[in-house]
C-alpha cells in the first residue's frame, strides 16, 4: 500500500480511546511511509490523524470542497491540498487516491463514505479493502448490520461482507488489510470508474416531497448515508423514511442511537427521520416531521482537541 484514505468523524467530543486511536494511525501511515488521504479538515479524529502522521515526517493529503476553501475548519498545514467542487467529488477523488480505504468511528459522514465504497465493490467497480476500525465496540451494530443483514441486489455481484474487514486495533489494520483477497468478481467494471453510481443528486428533484427506502441491500444502505448526511448539511429538506418490515434495519438504526450517545451524530439528527414497519404509519409520521436546522460548528466540530 502507497496511500491509504482514512474516513473519520469531525466531533469535537469524541472519547479520550478513539482519539489515541486516530493519533496512532496517523503515526503509523508515517512509520510504513505510506501516504495518508483524508477529508482536509481540522476537527475531531479526522484533525488528529492527520496531524499524527504530519508530525511524525509522514505525507498527508487533504481533499476538501471549494465552499470548504476559506473555512478555518480547513488544515492549513497539509503537504497537499486538493480542491474539488462538490462533496460527492471529495469523496471520488478520495476514494480514487487509495490503495485501501480505513475508518475511524465518526457519524453521518463516515457512514455515508463506508457505504458508497461498499455499494461500487459489490458493483464489480474495485478492489479496494474496506477496513472499519472497531475501537471499543464502537461499530459493532453497524457491522452486525452491513454483515448479516444486507441483502444481496439484482444488479450487485456480491456481498458487501466480501470487502468489509474488521479491526480492533491500528496494527491488525494494517495486517488484515495486507493480507485480503479480492473476491473474483472485483474490478469487473473497473474500467467503467468514471461512470460510478452515486446519489448527491438524487435527492433534490424538486418533485420529490418525501425519502423512503426500504430495501436493505447495498443500495440502499447507501441511499440512506447519503440522504442522512445531505439533510444534516442542508443540501436538502425532505423528511426520510426508513420501512422496517423484515426487521433488517434495526441493528443500523440502534447505531445511529449509540453514535448519537457519542456525539458524532448531533442529537438533532435522529429527528431527520422515521423508521416504521409499516408504510401507512411511516407516511403519516413523514408527513408530521418537522424542518430542523443544525449548527455544525456548535452542535458537532466544537473546538479544534488538543493533540
Amino acid at each position: 500500500m502507497q496511500t491509504i484514505t482514512v474516513f473519520a468523524g469531525s466531533s469535537g467530543f469524541a472519547p479520550q480511546s478513539h482519539n489515541m486511536a486516530a493519533r496512532v494511525l496517523g503515526q503509523e501511515c508515517a512509520a510504513r511511509k505510506i501516504d495518508l488521504c483524508y477529508g482536509g479538515m481540522n476537527a475531531g479524529l479526522m484533525y488528529l490523524v492527520a496531524e499524527a502522521a504530519r508530525r511524525n515526517n509522514g505525507r498527508v493529503i487533504g481533499v476538501i470542497p471549494s465552499r470548504l476553501r476559506d473555512s478555518e475548519r480547513v488544515h492549513r498545514d497539509l503537504d497537499e491540498l486538493i480542491t474539488v467542487e462538490t462533496l460527492w467529488e471529495r469523496k471520488r477523488k478520495m476514494f480514487h487516491l487509495a490503495d485501501a480505504i480505513f475508518a475511524l468511528p465518526g457519524g453521518f459522514g463516515t457512514y455515508d463514505e463506508v457505504a458508497e465504497v461498499l455499494y461500487w465493490g459489490v458493483l464489480g467497480f474495485h478492489s479496494k479493502p474496506m477496513v472499519m476500525l472497531n475501537i471499543d465496540g464502537y461499530w459493532d451494530d453497524f457491522l452486525d448490520y452491513f454483515n448479516n443483514h444486507v441483502h444481496q441486489g439484482d444488479d450487485e455481484l456480491g456481498k458487501v461482507s466480501d470487502f468489509l474487514i474488521e479491526a480492533k486495533t491500528v496494527e491488525e489494520a494494517f495486517a488484515k488489510a495486507e493480507a485480503w483477497q479480492a473476491p473474483a468478481y472485483a474490478s469487473t467494471h473497473a474500467d467503467k470508474q468514471e461512470s460510478l453510481p452515486h446519489f448527491e443528486d438524487a435527492f433534490s428533484a424538486e418533485n420529490m416531497d418525501c425519502i423512503i427506502i426500504d430495501q436493505s441491500t447495498a443500495k440502499g444502505a447507501y441511499q440512506i448515508g447519503t440522504a442522512l448526511t445531505l439533510r444534516q448539511l442542508g443540501k436538502h429538506n425532505l423528511p426520510i423514511g426508513i420501512l422496517n418490515e423484515n426487521d433488517d434495519f434495526s441493528p443500523l438504526m440502534q447505531w445511529v442511537m449509540d453514535a448519537s450517545a457519542a456525539r458524532y451524530i448531533t442529537a438533532k439528527c435522529t429527528s431527520l427521520f422515521a423508521v416504521e414497519t409499516d408504510k401507512a404509519i411511516l407516511a403519516e409520521r413523514l408527513s408530521k416531521l418537522a424542518a430542523i436546522d443544525i449548527d455544525l460548528h456548535e452542535d458537532k466540530w466544537g473546538d479544534k482537541p488538543e493533540f
